[in-house]
């Protein structure tokens, strides 16, 4: 299957759609987005098979951009999609002016915990804190 990233197009918002619900049971909500925001596909022969969101952040304080991912997901499991999409992010980490890629991961999705390792990215000893509106 050969495989290819690009941004996400209108067009792709059904596909999409389907792809995060069968990984994580919600769709897209937001149509519009912010312009430090930007969405990406995998394509194939096949039609779309993947999706990530990638949004550049700066650290004011320390005076650095980095980006933080989400939703890295894709249609089916075990084809190699999961780690194209990881190696065009770090490839494009490595190329560009930011420090660090920062993204999580459950603790209950060990296959994926296992490829963002095998490409170098590190568990960091810290809990992720959210307070919802009341």
């Amino acid at each position: 299957m050969d495989l290819f990233i690009r941004k996400y197009e209108d067009k792709d918002y059904e596909t999409v759609n389907k792809i995060l619900n069968i990984n994580f049971s919600h769709g897209m909500v937001d149509k519009e987005i912010p312009s430090n925001v930007e969405r990406y596909v995998c394509d194939s022969s096949d039609g779309v098979v993947g999706f990530f969101v990638l949004t550049k952040m700066r650290n004011i304080i320390r005076g650095f951009d980095y980006y933080i991912v989400d939703y890295v997901c894709s249609s089916v499991h075990g084809k190699g999609i999961g780690s194209f999409m990881t190696k065009y992010l770090c490839d494009k980490c490595d190329n560009e002016d930011v420090k660090y890629i920062q993204l999580s991961s459950s603790r209950g999705r060990e296959d994926a915990r296992r490829l963002y390792q095998k490409f170098g990215f590190e568990i960091r000893d810290s809990d992720i804190f959210r307070r919802y509106k009341k």
